[in-house]
């Protein structure tokens, strides 16, 4: 009789473990249990009732002491836990393999013995051959899914060093903790708390460390490296000596969005000669914006110099175009979409169809000096060697869609009265150069640029610059996209090393934009197959990661640069909810340690192991949309939407020691959570300045910065409190463009000036005057985002990239 059940439960649990079949996902997901996110505004995220259900399937065999079978199905549910998650709250998830774990350590000494037997040889194994390879990766494995082996507390402890030999603490301190809490470690418990310790003092919690160097003394009061921590708290205390700096920004050059994978965003420096009273142009380099290309000429590099680069000569050079571009811009308070990045004495940046590199190094100080015709060559080091096709995101095409049909040409007056906040861009131009900011990233890792671009041009003379797409009444606006993300060698002048996804590769030559393509399997290839980047790639050890869509899912791919962009794990994050997100605003990830942090902008915030995709920690939040008056008023399908246009310009988590400060598009506020629990740890709401404070500025001495319209604030993030700033401080003007965060200030621009403000003012207040007032003369155009390439300030507006310098007298 036994026998047969043990028999008929495995028989079960394969059934269940199977599962039904899903082609996206492998296993099926579902919301959160009695919660609809068609109504609730709520994304779904992945747990998976069956594999819940084997869980309680085990304890009721422990409760009958069948440990062989108990064993049996709780490491298969960590073997197929993959990305799913629970939740005891509704609010903050944790890994499945969590709650595994848990309810392993419970097990009496026989049902651990019943369980090692099996999980101690694989432990061993992964643990020999990690020794002569990649042995952070296969401790990681032994810990996340044979922890409770016999040798899971060795694994952890030896993962935790490498860790703090990496200057990962809070990393090594998740490591120290989890061996604490095996269930029979025979390490030396005084020595771990000790090390932990240490990491409190590097992350900056005296509190911590002195509780745990005491709890370490406790157990051995002759430990040495206890000794030493406990006697540099004292230190401390007396005034002797400073808590250890918990992050020293190394700036090398600006190599991606804010600056670099911790999103501080601290700029190079900017030469003193800056600081005057008036700068000009001393360097244009621009495109003509268009609606139709006929012409490969039609985007070539058109290039100013000396006086001819400022002042009343620009104005001729504006079609009309680029004139009402302008206006628009100026009006709608829009900001450029576009970015610049420096590396290796050389700037980047994209075209309305190409990449660009120019040598900064060859432009002249002297603004008195027109460029001659061979200078103005040798200025460009390489352009992209295809042009490729800006897209309309999908939401903006219906969107567009519901415009023409209700409003009549576009935004008309009758829209925009209509319209949830302020006018956005419509036009191909506006939405290419000011709205599609996602369209516009461009990042580089270990010398290779990644830019994110559309489909490559199939040579027709002429062509427009989007596709159109049909769109279904009653079909909502969605996130997902589809473009194509390009390496770029920059040790060989741009030479391109690999394009995803992989299918692109294929229709490269192909006669014409409609022409049927057989698909690529990815799971054969081991290849991105579809989908579009949502932001620009950050470098983890030898991989690069990326956020992906794929279909209005939010995925996290780990790419392997070296070999093509081979897919070295993927995790999926969620779905888009059926109110819709923000279309043009980009996912940062950040890393710091072994850890990446995601905001989707979708109302959940991620906690991922940058070597394995493994989530750890989701965490809701609460959505700031509003009610979308188009689908409201004109009854597009009976269909919900709401419009998200007061949050964050990007969706950015900075990691700030233990903390996890959350920027979100979808957010009228700044978030700071635990890391390692997902709960709560401070809040800061902008009512009634939440439309003034929209994107960030960088992170400087624990305090970040960030800026709206019409000023610039302080928060400590530490407490979450405002310092300084928050009230209108650009006297009467507007700021449409980003400013940019240096070690001897923060540079905003306004109107066309640039102010400079103090880190932090001798005596804090909202109403703080700038150290600097610079005229700016870029020809009658406002000054857009600030960039520094250590000597000169740099600005990207829309079609046109500018170099500063002071005006000769």
């Amino acid at each position: 009789m036994i026998r047969l059940r043990i028999f008929a439960a495995i028989i079960v649990g394969g059934i269940c473990l199977a599962g039904p079949a899903n082609a996206q996902f492998g296993f099926p997901f579902r919301a959160d249990s009695g919660i609809d996110p068609a109504t609730a505004d709520l994304t779904a995220i992945r747990t998976d009732p069956e594999l819940e259900a084997i869980l309680e399937k085990a304890e009721r065999f422990k409760q009958d002491d069948n440990f062989r079978v108990a064993t049996q199905l709780l490491q298969a549910v960590l073997e197929r836990s993959g990305d799913a998650l629970y939740s005891d709250d509704g609010q903050i998830y944790y890994s499945l393999v969590r709650q595994v774990e848990q309810r392993l350590s419970e097990l009496p000494p026989e049902g651990l013995s019943a369980y090692r037997v099996n999980a101690d040889a694989e432990a061993k194994a992964l643990i020999a051959r990690g020794k002569s390879g990649n042995e952070i990766a296969a401790l990681n494995q032994v810990v996340s899914k044979y922890f409770i082996s016999s040798v899971g507390d060795d694994a952890a402890a030896r993962l935790g060093s490498l860790y703090l030999e990496r200057y990962d603490f809070v990393g090594a301190r998740r490591m120290f903790e989890k061996a604490i809490r095996h269930p029979d470690s025979d390490l030396d418990a005084s020595s771990l708390l000790a090390k932990i310790a240490l990491c409190d003092l590097f992350l900056g919690d005296m509190a911590a460390a002195e509780s745990n160097v005491a709890k370490s003394l406790n157990e051995n009061p002759e430990l040495r490296a206890a000794q030493l921590v406990a006697k540099k708290i004292i230190s401390i205390k007396d005034g002797d000596a400073q808590l250890a700096e918990r992050k020293v920004a190394v700036v090398s050059g600006v190599k991606m969005p804010l600056g670099s994978a911790d999103r501080y965003n601290v700029s190079l420096p900017v030469n003193a000669r800056m600081h005057c009273e008036e700068l000009v142009s001393a360097f244009q380099y621009y495109y003509e914006p268009k609606t139709r290309y006929r012409r490969p000429s039609d985007t070539r590099g058109i290039v100013l110099g000396g006086e001819a680069a400022f002042g009343n000569p620009v104005s001729g050079t504006r079609n009309g175009i680029e004139t009402r571009l302008v206006s628009g811009w100026k009006e709608n308070r829009w900001r450029p979409a576009g970015m610049l990045l420096f590396a290796s004495g050389q700037a980047f940046f994209e075209t309305a169809q190409d990449l660009v590199s120019l040598n900064t190094k060859d432009i002249p100080i002297d603004t008195s000096l027109s460029l001659s015709g061979k200078l103005s060559a040798e200025l460009t080091g390489w352009r992209s060697v295809w042009t490729n096709r800006f897209e309309i995101d999908h939401a903006t095409m219906t969107r567009q869609t519901i415009e023409r049909q209700f409003g009549g040409r576009g935004l008309s007056s009758n829209v925009k009265k209509r319209a949830a906040g302020p006018v956005q861009p419509s036009s191909v131009p506006e939405v290419q150069l000011y709205g599609d900011q996602i369209a516009a990233q461009m990042s580089i890792v270990d010398n290779v640029l990644y830019s994110i671009e559309g489909d490559a041009d199939d040579g027709v003379v002429s062509r427009r610059i989007q596709v159109q797409r049909n769109t279904n009444w009653g079909q909502g606006y969605t996130r997902s996209r589809s473009n194509r993300l390009v390496a770029y060698d920059l040790d060989k002048q741009g030479t391109v090393r690999w394009q995803l996804p992989v299918q692109f590769a294929a229709q490269q030559n192909r006669p014409g934009p409609d022409e049927a393509f057989d698909a690529i399997d990815e799971e054969a290839t081991g290849f991105l197959a579809e989908g579009g980047a949502m932001g620009a790639p950050v470098g983890f050890g030898d991989s690069i990661l990326v956020p992906i869509n794929r279909g209005g899912a939010i995925w996290v791919y780990a790419l392997d640069p070296r070999n093509g962009g081979k897919t070295i794990w993927k995790s999926f994050l969620c779905e888009e909810p059926s109110t819709g997100a923000t279309a043009w605003s980009p996912i940062n990830l950040s890393i710091d340690g072994s850890d990446v942090f995601v905001s989707c902008g979708l109302g959940v915030i991620f906690v991922l192991d940058a070597s394995t995709g493994q989530v750890r920690i989701a965490r809701r939040y609460q959505r700031g949309g509003t009610e979308d008056r188009f689908f409201r008023e004109n009854g597009w399908g009976g269909l919900y939407k709401k419009v998200f246009n007061a949050g964050w310009s990007s969706d950015t988590v900075i990691p700030w020691g233990r903390q996890l400060v959350c920027l979100s598009s979808d957010a009228k506020r700044i978030e700071s959570i635990d890391r390692e629990t997902g709960q709560l740890v401070w809040e800061q709401a902008f009512d009634p300045i939440s439309r003034r404070l929209d994107y960030l500025i960088g992170v400087k001495n624990g305090i970040l910065y960030a800026g709206g319209p019409e000023t610039v604030a302080a928060i400590s993030l530490d407490s979450g409190r405002l310092l300084w700033g928050g009230d209108p401080v650009f006297r009467g003007d507007v700021s449409y463009g980003k400013g940019m965060l240096t070690a001897d200030g923060i540079y905003v621009p306004a109107g066309n000036r640039i102010l400079r403000f103090a880190l932090m003012p001798d005596e804090p207040e909202t109403m703080i005057k700038p150290l600097d007032d610079i005229k700016v003369d870029l020809g009658g155009a406002p000054v857009g985002n600030l960039f520094s390439d250590g000597q000169r300030i740099w600005v990207h507006g829309g079609n046109r990239i500018y170099a500063l310098e002071v005006k000769q007298k």
